[in-house]
């Protein structure tokens, strides 16, 4: 797949406080009115607000891209395996044990033995654990809960 090579560490310019924030104000709000301005996210985020945005919205694109590959039945398992091993390689040490709900064996199985009735969380999983990955640690409950509602209302 490929797409996490593009993605620059958001270690290197953004604290987990700001990535969560950021990521709410681009996720929860059902249309342009309800959404920050430009001059609020500068004056809350500093110069660098537009390099966050500019990954959840690269984000936002990849999972929902992927989870309608999966919807159609066009993700095969051998693409599972490969996006499992891309998380696994940036992922913290201790993620998948700390943050089991998204572990991504229990999407390969899911995948194999329950099909259609488990596509749905599956892409929930998803978004919620690239969300984990790029802010650098586990997922703080605030950040799921808006993912999965985010993701359950587009």
């Amino acid at each position: 797949m490929g797409q996490f090579d593009d993605l620059p560490d958001i270690k290197d310019y953004w604290s987990r406080e700001d990535w969560v924030d950021a990521t709410l104000d681009y996720q929860v709000p059902r249309n342009d009115l309800d959404a920050p301005t430009d001059e609020e996210r500068q004056a809350k985020y500093g110069d660098n607000w537009r390099k966050v945005y500019a990954l959840v919205r690269q984000m936002a694109t990849l999972t929902r891209d992927d989870a309608e590959r999966v919807a159609s039945n066009r993700m095969t398992e051998s693409d599972f395996d490969t996006l499992y091993e891309q998380i696994k390689a940036v992922a913290p040490e201790g993620w998948t044990e700390r943050y089991h709900y998204f572990d991504p064996e229990d999407w390969a199985v899911d995948f194999k033995y329950a099909q259609a009735e488990v596509f749905w969380e599956t892409r929930l999983h998803y978004l919620a654990a690239l969300m984990a990955v790029l802010a650098g640690d586990g997922l703080p409950e605030k950040l799921r809960d808006s993912a999965m509602y985010a993701w359950t209302h587009r």
